[in-house]
């Protein structure tokens, strides 16, 4: 068998939540300015998306990173809270943070039926709706996104360029270095060794390139 497609996710989240972290960062652009009191917050999505990040208890308590970036209600409020979601957002400081945890706890997510059945198409179409409303029901925000994989994939060159640049910044020692391993990937089909890519991608545990 043959490899015939694959997709580069735009956001570091299990893509199965990647409509609804894209929906709550539209919400998250649409609320008021200033300081808001968030009451609930309500995610809709397709039925798989639920059973597989919204389901069981430890998704409103993720105690690692592994639970966190598949938990539906972690990933969508670190997004409302920070506007979008991060490597650094997983760490233990911000997991553990009360104000997080908070806001977790106002998270419901609920199957939309609709969200289904364009989920179970032969071609699948990834739709989320985040809505928030105050503490007096008022709704403050919402966001919604629908369509198939183009609106939860990166698609074009330079998107998959600056998602690589966003992510490898953190432990390159600066842009130069970063540029020069992106410029050795891009170049790796025609390559005829690649040790000196190897080499240049090796990262000590302080972040240094050895």
């Amino acid at each position: 068998e043959s490899l015939n497609r694959t997709i580069v996710k735009p956001r570091s989240a299990c893509g199965s939540g990647m409509s609804a972290v894209l929906a709550a960062e539209r919400a998250n652009s649409a609320l008021p300015v200033g300081p808001v009191e968030v009451g609930r917050v309500v995610v809709e999505t397709y039925g798989y998306a639920v059973r597989k990040l919204a389901s069981r208890p430890h998704h409103w308590a993720p105690e690692n990173r592994a639970e966190a970036d598949h938990s539906l209600p972690y990933l969508v409020a670190v997004t409302l809270m920070h506007g979008r979601i991060a490597p650094e957002l997983f760490d233990d400081h911000i997991r553990t943070d009360p104000r997080l945890r908070d806001m977790i706890a106002r998270v419901e997510v609920v199957e939309c039926a609709d969200f289904t059945a364009a989920y179970e198409r032969s071609r699948p179409a990834h739709r989320s709706r985040v809505t928030v409303t105050d503490l007096h029901g008022r709704q403050l925000a919402v966001g919604e996104i629908g369509g198939a994989h183009g609106e939860i994939a990166l698609e074009s060159l330079d998107e998959v360029r600056e998602k690589f640049t966003t992510y490898a910044r953190a432990r390159f020692r600066d842009d130069a270095e970063c540029a020069q391993v992106l410029s050795q990937l891009e170049a790796l089909n025609t390559a005829g060794d690649i040790g000196d890519l190897v080499s240049a991608s090796v990262v000590t545990h302080d972040g240094n390139i050895n």
